[in-house]
């Protein structure tokens, strides 16, 4: 398990270790293109608990971008199944570092305003990602059209 504490506020999140090794295993098939899914977990007070992720089941992936699509039924079975909310995303940089563009600036605001996700201050996480695995992870919180960083591990 892996904690990381939101910058300049007493918040935190809890990312499971599993889902670190599931996201690299993903970034790993993806490469050279980039990888990315869906984040789920629970809140409890200040802390999120990110227990699960999963990939889409339709996407578009280049070396340069990760674009997804909604799959209600998917969201529906994956909370049904495993009793955990959307908290998320996720994707992968090929080769480069884990901070973030102004695309995903731009991603999580819509994501933020969309209907199925229906949460207004999603996670981002992204991987630094090589042929070989991970080189690191981000954590990202977006908030009033800002991305606030958690943590880098």
């Amino acid at each position: 398990m892996v904690r990381l504490k939101l910058t300049d506020k007493e918040w935190y999140a809890e990312i499971a270790d599993k889902v670190l090794q599931a996201i690299d295993k993903v970034a790993k098939e993806a490469y050279p293109h980039e990888g990315g899914g869906f984040l789920f977990g629970r809140y409890d007070g200040l802390t999120v608990y990110v227990t699960y992720m999963e990939k889409p089941i339709k996407y578009r992936a280049t070396r340069y971008s990760f674009e997804r699509d909604v799959d209600e039924k998917q969201f529906e079975r994956i909370q049904r199944e495993h009793q955990v909310h959307y908290v998320g995303e996720w994707h992968s940089h090929t080769n480069g570092k884990s901070q973030y563009s102004s695309r995903d600036i731009r991603s999580m605001a819509e994501i933020a305003e969309y209907e199925t996700t229906r949460i207004k201050t999603p996670l981002l996480l992204i991987e630094a990602a090589s042929k070989n695995g991970a080189k690191g992870y981000t954590l990202y919180l977006y908030d009033n059209k800002k991305l606030l960083r958690y943590g880098h591990c």
